[in-house]
């Protein structure tokens, strides 16, 4: 039905991706985005392809295929590093960041790129007016991270930075 439109198909099919994921449903999610990932490389529509891997990681990561998800998340990250500064949608720079470190934590606890990452995600969060609960998630997200690594102190200053936010 929508073979003679497929840069409405791909939209239709990032978007029902992207809910089903909010849903906490990624594996029904993952057709939909596969099939758009295939429409976007067919087309010249870089961000949406850049976007929909970073769907696809973020749906592998709630599944815990880390491996899998950080391919899709470094493609999509490669995209935005691309603009070379040049704004870009925060949501998917938030996306590509965060969801990647926590791939890469996934696999190695502590992993000094991961942590990195993270701090770059809130960093976007922060210069987006729209992005107040990224944020503090951010915030609360590496705290964990450095309660496990014995960075109390640190942690706490994230949990404290994060409640101001909220």
């Amino acid at each position: 039905e929508l073979g003679g439109a497929p840069d409405v198909e791909a939209e239709m099919r990032r978007t029902l991706g992207r809910t089903y994921i909010g849903m906490a449903d990624p594996a029904r999610a993952l057709p939909h985005l596969q099939r758009a990932l295939e429409l976007y490389q067919a087309s010249s529509d870089r961000f949406g392809l850049a976007f929909t891997q970073a769907l696809l990681g973020e749906a592998r990561v709630l599944m815990g295929d880390y491996e899998t998800a950080e391919g899709y998340l470094r493609s999509a990250l490669a995209y935005v590093r691309s603009l070379d500064g040049a704004p870009t949608d925060p949501d998917l720079h938030m996306m590509a960041t965060n969801d990647l470190a926590i791939a890469i934590n996934g696999r190695e606890l502590g992993n000094p790129e991961g942590l990195a990452l993270k701090r770059e995600a809130i960093a976007v969060a922060d210069r987006s007016p729209a992005t107040a609960g990224p944020s503090a998630l951010g915030r609360s997200n590496l705290s964990v991270d450095y309660v496990n690594l014995g960075r109390l102190d640190e942690a706490l200053e994230l949990l404290r930075d994060a409640e101001r936010r909220m």
